[in-house]
């Protein structure tokens, strides 16, 4: 029956031509129908989102084009975030990121890059800077190893302010006698 409607549609006709006009399912185009598609929801459910895991069932309507699967999550981090876990999701979200991000550039300011808490501090800026940058094109977080990850580098800023106060020594000294202590 669904074979039926997709001919009627000439969809079966379109999915034919896609490899002559050089299209595949990895195609930047083929995530924005899925932007598209995400926004269209956002627009009926700005508040709750789809909720946990219910991105594909609630996003099934708005889906357009047959020959792509419905995606499991809308692939961009901050859709993600608003799509799972709603408009308060993804403010607590965005202030996780500024807090880390406002801790990591304090710590860097008192240290500077001589001394190693201002050196793990550009550490811990770029590491979350990776994660929202691979955020724009992809899933960086709603999956269990990645969400440890996030939370693993959020909390960066918070296990060394102790070694940002308390040391002047540079971490390359203190990986060199720590490697001459062991041998």
């Amino acid at each position: 029956e669904r074979v039926d409607k997709m001919i009627e549609k000439g969809l079966v006709a379109e999915v034919k031509g896609l490899p002559d006009k050089n299209y595949s399912k990895n195609l930047t185009s083929m995530q924005a129908l899925g932007y598209k598609e995400t926004i269209e929801l956002l627009k009926d459910h700005p508040i709750v989102g789809a909720r946990l895991a219910g991105f594909q069932e609630k996003v099934a309507p708005y889906h357009t084009r047959n020959f792509i699967e419905v995606f499991l999550y809308p692939h961009n981090i901050i859709l993600n975030f608003w799509v799972e876990l709603g408009l308060l999701g993804l403010i607590v979200f965005a202030a996780l990121i500024f807090y880390n991000f406002k801790k990591n550039i304090s710590i860097l300011r008192q240290n500077g890059m001589k001394r190693a808490g201002g050196q793990l501090a550009l550490l811990g800026i770029l590491s979350m800077l990776i994660i929202l940058i691979h955020g724009i094109v992809d899933v960086p977080y709603f999956k269990n190893d990645l969400a440890v990850l996030f939370f693993l580098i959020w909390s960066w800023p918070i296990l060394i302010a102790n070694i940002s106060s308390k040391e002047d020594q540079p971490l390359a000294e203190k990986i060199e006698i720590k490697n001459e202590i062991a041998s």
